[in-house]
């Protein structure tokens, strides 16, 4: 039986392969697809590759307008020459003749991605074979590396990452490496000149190869036949590189160097890229390998492979260069995990795992075969495949982009992405566009397409105010409606669900009503519901946080105009620190209010509105809180202005801040690199970490328990919480004392205020309701060590009576406490 079963899966692993290979292709194309649909893929790239490569197609080699007015880098006509030397553009240009259509770009770069990953499989194949293992370990190790190299986040991200041209190499690169270790010089070398035309770097990656030709193959073993081929494949590489860095780029480009140098400039004390100044770049970026960020940027790559890479050292020189340019580079993108600057590194990687992990079993065979562990290196290939699988499996679930990876979302197509296809049909291929970077990669197959800001000068213009873009600012789109949409030589043709088009010459026009469909909603489901009306104007129905981002995070206000309003609202975001102390404002128009002013508003509809210009929380401490205020006029600061809120539903403790003016709406905690809300949790019980405790307070309230945290030391800042039960209405607005008393009778510490730091008065309590009160101070420096009370209670701030506690003497309950 168990024969049989080594038989069965000996011959079953070339199938799995396959059916890998095949689902990764479909998945990754189908979504690289649906990101273009979705209008997630951009002008840079996708844009930029998709005109030059049928512009190549229509006998206009490498042209492309899409930099006009952004960068003054290429001379005219423009072409991709002066910023990047990509030949293998021209072998790709046919492919638009069967198909003129954007996809081709995606499907193929995907494929090449895919079929790459089968260069790992035959390296691991071949390299295991040779360690002494069983047809059935080494065969199913080779599967599992293959799957591994699958599950790689950054190679997944290649097909999600628009389209370059360097994706291709990496396709190619898996090939190269496992012809190269078998010894097929004439595949090595084809392939080898693939590679130095996908960009003009990648000679160095040709050149690499060479030397470990010439070095391992030729000098180790006397080969001639390896001398030569290790010689012409550094010389060739070395040739091209001469002549797209210091020939081909200066040509085309203003600069006459690479547009790129710029990353590097600081870094190697020089101004411009020349031959004459090339050896104090080499020692500049030299010396810029040896960096911490080096070393993080160098062990997040070699973690998906268990660092089993550094087995295979020599094969991991071969990526030498690209990783010293991304380490180098002012451009902290090139040091991402995922994305096409590390296309070329990660199939290095892989191999020397696999060569690196083949070179320590064959040793390991020699001076154990004849032990008790002889049985067990058998089956080296294939564990050492597992410990790979898992550490890539790891990075798969932190970061990587199939339904195993903990932030996988299925990408959704919405009625908003399949009406913007109406509004690429209406524009003629002839016909000049300006528009916007998620916009251009569908309209990019004419002469001559811009973007917006940088240029407007196409026959027509269109505009999607509901995507993101480089100027999704209050000012951006305060010039987008100024200088765009009413633009005088422009005329609005069609306009729908927040996307606009306009044709030069065209009648001037009203925006149409179906513009602003993109604000209305019906029945939302809303994250943090709550019902607040602000006067008698306008209501809040809550919010959501749809993104969680460091810099730019974005919240969905809901929205309801109570009756036809003639003034146009203001409606300014604040921030507060932990005691609802507010600390900043926005103090620009929020982008929704620039196209659909609350004058406007219908009150029939529920209007959506997301607002991502948001006051400044860094330096608040952690947690912050959040607070909205409806007013007249732009004085953000004119509590006199505002429109009184009023809350009568809130999934949260309903707390007003700044005079009862504004609506808190929750706090916020700093993680890493995203907020995280905070929101108030409604308690029904005592929290278990709270000491109990029972003391009523007159006919108003019931202490059930406290909490202490701080530090308990002389200048020590003390944190108390205090739940109340609350027990009847009250017409008074009750403030808490609280005190710390010490040893001797004396005051060491003491903070008064309503509940809530003000913004839960006793005046909005509700019978039953479980209210948690934080109260804050600083212990006094002087404070004496020992045993000290903590005296709590409420007073009418009108008259200073105190209320006292039921069946007692006292107006206050005491919590006992200890100094260090």
């Amino acid at each position: 039986m168990v024969t049989l079963v080594k038989s069965w899966l000996a011959q079953r692993d070339k199938a799995f392969v396959l059916g890998l290979l095949m689902l990764f292709i479909l998945f990754f194309a189908w979504r690289a697809m649906m990101r273009h649909a979705m209008l997630q893929s951009m002008a840079y790239d996708l844009g930029v590759y998709d005109q030059s490569i049928w512009n190549t197609s229509q006998g206009r080699p490498f042209e492309f307008s899409i930099w006009r007015g952004y960068k003054d880098w290429f001379v005219e006509p423009g072409r991709t020459l002066g910023e990047h030397v990509e030949l293998i553009l021209v072998l790709i240009a046919p492919l638009y003749w069967l198909w003129s259509d954007v996809r081709v770009l995606l499907i193929l770069q995907t494929v090449v991605v895919g079929v790459g990953a089968l260069g790992i499989w035959r390296l691991a194949t071949t390299v295991f074979s040779d360690v002494g293992s069983s047809a059935a370990a080494y065969r199913w190790a080779a599967l599992v590396v293959f799957l591994a190299y699958l599950l790689n986040p950054a190679l997944e991200s290649l097909p999600l990452d628009d389209f370059h041209s360097v994706a291709l190499a990496a396709g190619m690169l898996p090939w190269a490496i496992y012809f190269m270790i078998a010894r097929r010089y004439s595949a090595l070398m084809l392939l080898s000149a693939g590679l130095i035309v996908t960009r003009e770097d990648m000679p160095f990656l040709v050149a690499g190869m060479g030397f470990y030709v010439l070095v391992f193959h030729g000098m180790r073993h006397a080969d001639k036949r390896a001398l030569l081929v290790g010689a012409i494949l550094m010389a060739a590489a070395m040739v091209w590189a001469f002549l797209a860095f210091f020939v081909i780029i200066p040509s085309f480009s203003r600069f006459h160097s690479s547009p790129f140098f710029w990353r590097f400039r600081e870094l190697a004390g020089v101004e411009t890229f020349t031959l004459r100044n090339l050896p104090e770049i080499i020692v500049g970026l030299g010396l810029g390998v040896l960096s911490k960020q080096s070393l993080t940027y160098a062990l997040g790559l070699l973690f998906p492979t268990g660092f089993l890479a550094l087995f295979g050292l020599p094969i991991l020189l071969i990526a030498a260069f690209p990783f010293m340019l991304n380490v180098t580079s002012a451009f902290a993108a090139q040091r991402l995990l995922i994305g096409h600057y590390t296309a070329t590194i990660v199939p290095v990687i892989y191999a020397a795992a696999v060569v690196g992990t083949g070179y320590v079993l064959r040793k390991g065979s020699v001076f154990l075969s004849s032990s008790r562990y002889g049985r067990l290196l058998r089956w080296g290939p294939l564990l050492a495949a597992g410990w790979m699988l898992f550490f890539t499996g790891i990075a798969q679930f932190d970061y990587g982009f199939t339904p195993l990876a903990q932030n996988f979302r299925w990408p959704q197509l919405t009625a908003h992405h399949v009406l913007a296809q109406r509004f690429f049909d209406r524009i003629p291929p002839e016909a000049s566009v300006s528009t916007q970077s998620m916009l251009a990669p569908h309209l990019t197959h004419r002469q001559n397409i811009t973007l917006l800001p940088y240029d407007v000068s196409g026959e027509y213009v269109l505009v999607d105010i509901s995507r993101n873009w480089p100027n999704n600012t209050p000012e951006g789109h305060l010039w987008l409606r100024d200088q765009i949409v009413h633009h005088p030589d422009y005329g609005i043709i069609d306009a729908a669900d927040g996307i606009v088009l306009l044709q030069r010459n065209a009648p001037r026009q009203s925006m149409p009503e179906a513009f602003y469909s993109f604000f209305y909603v019906t029945d939302p489901e809303i994250a943090y519901p709550m019902q607040v009306d602000f006067g008698d104007a306008i209501r809040l129905l809550g919010f959501d946080l749809i993104e969680h981002g460091n810099s730019h995070p974005t919240f969905r206000f809901y929205f309801q105009a109570l009756r036809p309003l003639d003034t146009d609202y203001t409606i300014p975001l604040y921030v507060a620190d932990a005691m609802y102390r507010v600390q900043g404002a926005v103090e620009t128009p929020q982008i929704p209010l620039i196209w659909l002013p609350t004058s406007q508003w219908p009150t029939d509809q529920i209007l959506r509105m997301d607002f991502n210009a948001l006051p400044p929380w860094q330096g608040l401490g952690s947690p912050w809180a959040l607070a909205m205020g409806i007013q007249e006029g732009d004085d953000v600061w004119a509590v006199d202005r505002r429109l009184l809120p009023r809350i009568d539903a809130s999934t949260q403790y309903p707390r007003l801040l700044s005079e009862n003016t504004l609506v808190y709406l929750m706090r916020f905690a700093q993680q890493r690199k995203a907020i995280v809300p905070r929101p108030d949790e409604l308690l029904t019980q005592l929290p278990s970490l709270a000491t109990p405790a029972s003391a009523t307070f007159g006919p108003l309230a019931r202490l059930e328990g406290y909490l202490l945290k701080g530090d308990r030391q002389p200048g020590g800042e003390l944190v108390v919480t205090l739940f109340w039960r609350a027990l009847q209405p009250s017409a008074t607005s009750y403030t808490v004392f609280t005190q710390l008393l010490g040893p001797d009778g004396q005051l060491y510490g003491q903070h008064d205020s309503p509940p809530g730091y003000g913004t839960l008065p006793t005046t909005r309590w509700q019978p039953h309701q479980l209210i948690p009160d934080e109260h804050r101070f600083a212990i006094a420096s002087q404070a004496p060590p020992g045993d000290y009370q903590l005296l709590v209670g409420f007073y009418d701030p009108q008259t200073g009576q105190r209320l006292p506690l039921e069946q007692s003497s006292r107006d206050f309950f005491a919590i006992p406490i200890s100094l260090k």
